[in-house]
């Protein structure tokens, strides 16, 4: 049978999409050009948002014969300033290299790039980024609401995204990367006002922790129960290893704390159980000091969407409601505080840097208030009798 024969592509205007009518549908029109010695795809409809398709072409070949076209984007030419995206591979690289999932969704967001164009907030030289492409970036967030569950998801998306922006500028501002912030005007005002997180009141109710315990599977009744034990961030348990238990102590790195703090963990026998069973391997051996304590069963890191799919699945089983990983940790603050711990070795213990942050995470019970009025009251009485006497 003779081999069918290729005929030559054409690389002119078109879109992705199978849409009967692409003329009138609302997907983006691509062209290929060949720029710098590769050819290339350009996004018209995002590089040109206001100009006809016809004009985006014409503009989109004539960048490409000067070679202003590079990887898809505009070539910012003889421009060396540091941008948006090289200051933030050093701030993701000074907090341990994590992944940082809102501070990539606001790299990519597309904003206003001059000549009528547009690009990635990430390609941005840091000076050059104004409080408009910040609200754009906004905009981008709020336009991904579609139920009322989701409209309460953006709600707080767009809060964590403002935050972790706000904190890459003025991380950016103490380490000499950036002159300015968007986020503030040049007397320090704030333009952009970013919302406080509402402080959470949820601690585990009577006959939670025994329903929860039932209806979890051997992972998370072991995470569950080192929550309470540590009071860690879920993400500090997460990302533990056995390098980081030591002897009687765990470590928490001042790379995986939220405050760049390291601080100790006293193992107590109810989680050293637990840590003796999990380093027990598949084949009966020990795993090995860089495996993960709070992985699979090989040891491998389990992923944060992973657990908190796990944890939501424990709790509508369990049929409990609202209670959130990170509410444990207020719980084991607060179990800490009742047992007559002082408040300043509880924030210690939870790794806050003011009693004022420890404060927003303790929450007293009825009865133990109702214990604490009894209590002063008695006091009360005592003082009434010897006056009298």
């Amino acid at each position: 049978m003779s081999k069918k024969r290729r005929t030559k592509r054409n690389y002119e205007v078109a879109k992705r999409c199978h849409c009967a009518d692409q003329r009138t549908c609302g997907h983006h029109w691509w062209l290929r050009v060949f720029s710098n010695g590769k050819r290339q795809r350009v996004d018209l409809t995002a590089l040109f948002p206001n100009e006809s398709v016809e004009v985006a072409a014409a503009k989109a070949k004539e960048m490409a014969r000067r070679g202003a076209i590079v990887d898809g984007e505009l070539n910012r030419g003889n421009d060396s300033r540091l941008t948006v995206a090289d200051v933030a591979k050093r701030y993701v690289a000074a907090r341990g290299g994590r992944k940082h999932y809102y501070l990539d969704g606001l790299l990519s967001v597309r904003v206003p790039a001059g000549n009528g164009t547009v690009a990635t907030l990430g390609s941005k030289p840091v000076d050059d980024v104004t409080a408009s492409d910040i609200k754009a970036a906004v905009a981008v967030w709020r336009a991904r609401k579609r139920t009322l569950a989701g409209a309460r998801k953006g709600q707080v998306a767009e809060r964590h995204l403002l935050q972790s922006g706000r904190h890459l500028f003025n991380w950016a501002l103490q380490e000499g990367l950036a002159t300015r912030s968007p986020f503030y005007s040049l007397q320090g005002v704030p333009i952009i006002h970013v919302k406080a997180s509402k402080s959470r009141r949820r601690r585990l109710e009577e006959g939670e922790e025994e329903r929860i315990l039932k209806a979890a599977d051997d992972y998370v009744r072991d995470f569950f129960m080192a929550m309470i034990e540590t009071g860690c961030r879920p993400g500090e348990l997460r990302t533990l290893q056995w390098t980081e238990v030591r002897g009687d102590q765990i470590i928490v790195l001042e790379t995986k704390a939220k405050d760049r703090e390291e601080r100790s963990i006293p193992i107590m026998p109810t989680l050293r159980a637990i840590l003796d069973r999990r380093r027990i391997g598949p084949d009966g051996g020990r795993l090995s000091d860089s495996a993960f304590v709070f992985g699979n069963e090989t040891g491998e890191e389990v992923t944060r969407r992973r657990l908190c799919g796990l944890w939501l699945d424990t709790c509508k089983r369990a049929k409990v409601v609202n209670l959130h990983l990170h509410d444990l940790r207020g719980e084991a603050g607060s179990q800490l505080l009742e047992a007559g711990v002082p408040i300043h070795e509880v924030r210690d213990a939870l790794g806050h840097s003011s009693t004022t942050m420890t404060s927003t995470y303790l929450r007293t019970r009825t009865n133990s208030l109702q214990k604490a009025y009894e209590q002063r009251a008695a006091d009360r009485a005592r003082k009434a009798i010897r006056r009298v006497s």
